[in-house]
């Protein structure tokens, strides 16, 4: 969580070797479809997949 605008932000990074599914190995691409379907339907939080710390920083 981060404060934006006295706001809070809630932020959540997968964090990978890799954006491309095919070399990323089949229990890894299984845990990021469940968090991107977990924290959709929680509809408050940012999950993304991020191979660099710029990537983990960004938002928005």
């Amino acid at each position: 969580m981060v404060l934006e605008d006295d706001k809070k932000v809630y932020l959540i990074r997968e964090t990978k070797s890799t954006h491309d599914a095919d070399l990323r190995r089949r229990d890894e691409n299984l845990k990021i479809r469940c968090g991107e379907a977990h924290f959709r339907a929680l509809d408050a939080v940012d999950y993304r997949v991020a191979t660099s710390v710029a990537e983990v920083l960004e938002h928005g």
